[in-house]
């Protein structure tokens, strides 16, 4: 992320772009084998933190969005050894005009393979398509509603309500 953070210094000091995205990847989450998280939690704790820290001296953390995705969750059923691969998952949205402190979506009330949920073997249906918590940012982006179906091709399959809009997601 220090990385990011030059690129983002450099791209408001010499030049006029007006909106940019960065991809960062960090492996690791892949547990057949093991329940430990805590190395890889403590990495994104630290460099979130320096992250924020030089975005806010540099005056522009109202100006980001971090978003953190997966391409898939982990099983909540151990495999003997650690997890498997999962259905869904938790993302983390944080940034200066973010509306911190909420969980969105719905946590299962029941947890065992009986659950309305489940798919068995720990595995467990979203409650919130993944396009959820994207129209908001996309909207916070500047993407004009027009044309929200080309950026989130999805997004026409759900109902609105499962749509989280830019004012959910973000202070004013």
């Amino acid at each position: 992320m220090q990385a990011t953070a030059k690129m983002i210094k450099a791209l408001t000091r010499e030049t006029d772009v007006e909106r940019a995205t960065f991809f960062i990847t960090r492996g690791g989450y892949d547990t057949h084998a093991t329940f430990d998280l805590s190395p890889m939690f403590s990495d994104v704790d630290s460099g979130l933190g320096s992250f924020a820290s030089e975005m806010k001296a540099q005056g522009l953390w109202d100006d980001v969005v971090v978003v953190s995705i997966s391409d898939f969750a982990r099983t909540l059923y151990s495999n003997g050894q650690g997890t498997d691969h999962g259905w869904g998952g938790h993302h983390i949205v944080a940034g200066g005009k973010v509306r911190g402190g909420q969980i969105l979506g719905k946590y299962p009330l029941n947890l065992t393979d009986s659950s309305d949920l489940s798919l068995g073997r720990g595995r467990f249906i979203p409650t919130l398509p993944f396009e959820s918590f994207w129209n908001g940012i996309a909207e916070w982006f500047g993407v004009p509603q027009d044309k929200m179906s080309f950026v989130l091709p999805n997004r026409d399959n759900f109902n609105s309500t499962y749509l989280f809009s830019k004012d959910v997601l973000f202070r004013p």
